[in-house]
Parts: structure tokens; C-alpha cells; sequence
């Protein structure tokens, strides 16, 4: 059999459902709290002070409010484990983010709450002016890593599994690839929003949106890019 064995392992598109969002952020015109808008509703306990704010347009350029976050050591949102967060080899994360400072590490999103087993996060490592996607060990090598975006505006980053294909992405452009086949994590540890519980690792900046999806892997067209998503 001829062909790309890394495309053969892609698998076909699946339009996605209301039932495959398995996390949805994104405050509605009106909103005066920050809720999980998806059908599992998981609730978000915040810690430290973040707020919604109209202090910067949110990223589709309407009225809605975005999270403000202010950096603090320990600041932002936990989740209960659930088995929505038991990522299958199939899944897209999209998260809307506006950095405000590159002067600390920034955690988007982080599956484990401890700081020195398995994990699985997304982070700004300022240091290397660089956004990683870790599946490691502490200190271990990143899987994906691309230049840091601007600071100072939005920015879709989006991760992308399909199969043993991982692909990152700026907007509707990929930034990283890799191949890998093993099973993520989920150590029924709490989920982390913006927050290292351990460190210093809190998101300064905004945030507009985030967005699980289990079981499709999105192609750009079906990113939240063009305009914010149904929280109906």
C-alpha cells in the first residue's frame, strides 16, 4: 500500500455537536459571571480576583466582556476532575488569550495539580519567548513549541489531535507538529484555567474564550475565529 503513513492515520473530519464540547468559556453579551457553557456545565472555582471587563474588545470586536486576569501567584480558575477531561486520541482545545506581560511564565491550561508528576499543559514560557505544549515529566522536552505571539493582542491558539497527529495553531495557521500515539493524562486531579497552583505560573492578560472538543479533530474553517461561539 502506497502513501503518507502520517496522513493515513489522520481520521476523517466529524462535524461537531453540541454533545462533543465538553468545556465551553465564553461570556455572552450580559454575562455577569464566568460559567462553563457546555452541555456538562462543570463548575469553575476562581481563585484570586479576575473579573469581567470591557477594558479591550472581545476578540470577534463585539460587546461581550472577557476575563480579566491579573497574574497573580496562584490566581485563576479550578475545575473537579471529570472524565470529560480524559483527552481521547481525537480532540480539539481552543483557547482565545491576550497577553498583557511577558515577564512570567503564563498557564492556559494544565490537566494535573501537582508540580512534579505526569501532566499535560499549555504555557507561555517567557523565558524561552516561546508557547509550549508539555506531555512530561517535569523539565522534560515540549511536544509542540512555537514563537511566543505579540503581546498586546488576540490570539487563537489552538491544539489539535488527531490520531498521532498533533498539530498547534495560530489563528488558522499551524505553528508545530508532532507524532505520538500514547494516551493522555487524566490523574482525577483538578483542572487548572490560568493557574500553576505551585508556582507563579498565572495568566496576565485576558481571556476571551476556550473550547474543548472530545472525539473531532476541527479543521480551521470550524475554528471559533470569524465569530464567537453558541452558548444556547
Amino acid at each position: 500500500m502506497f502513501g503518507n503513513p502520517l496522513l493515513m492515520q489522520r481520521r476523517p473530519l466529524v462535524e461537531p455537536s453540541s454533545s462533543s464540547v465538553k468545556l465551553l468559556i465564553a461570556p455572552p453579551v450580559g454575562a455577569t459571571s464566568v460559567l462553563d457553557y457546555s452541555a456538562s456545565a462543570h463548575v469553575l472555582t476562581p481563585i484570586g480576583e479576575m473579573v469581567l471587563s470591557n477594558a479591550v474588545a472581545d476578540p470577534w470586536g463585539g460587546a461581550r466582556k472577557v476575563i480579566a486576569m491579573d497574574g497573580a501567584a496562584g490566581a485563576g480558575y479550578s475545575l473537579s476532575d471529570h472524565d470529560d477531561f480524559t483527552l481521547p486520541d481525537v480532540f480539539t482545545l481552543e483557547t482565545w488569550v491576550y497577553f498583557t506581560s511577558a515577564s512570567n511564565h503564563a498557564l492556559l491550561l494544565k490537566w494535573h495539580a501537582t508540580n512534579d508528576a505526569l501532566r499535560e499543559h499549555l504555557l507561555l514560557a517567557t523565558e524561552t519567548n516561546v508557547i509550549w505544549y508539555y506531555r512530561s515529566y517535569s523539565n522534560a522536552a515540549p511536544m509542540l513549541s512555537a514563537a511566543a505571539p505579540a503581546v498586546g493582542s488576540w490570539v487563537l491558539i489552538t491544539l489539535v489531535r488527531n490520531g498521532s497527529s498533533w498539530t498547534m495553531y495560530y489563528g488558522d495557521t499551524p505553528v508545530s507538529t508532532c507524532t505520538f500515539s500514547g494516551s493522555s493524562s487524566n490523574t482525577a486531579q483538578e483542572i487548572q484555567i490560568g493557574r500553576f497552583p505551585v508556582s507563579v505560573y498565572s495568566l496576565k492578560g485576558y481571556l476571551g474564550a476556550m473550547r474543548l472538543t472530545n472525539g473531532v479533530a476541527r479543521e480551521p474553517s470550524q475554528f471559533m475565529l470569524s465569530s464567537a461561539p453558541s452558548t444556547s
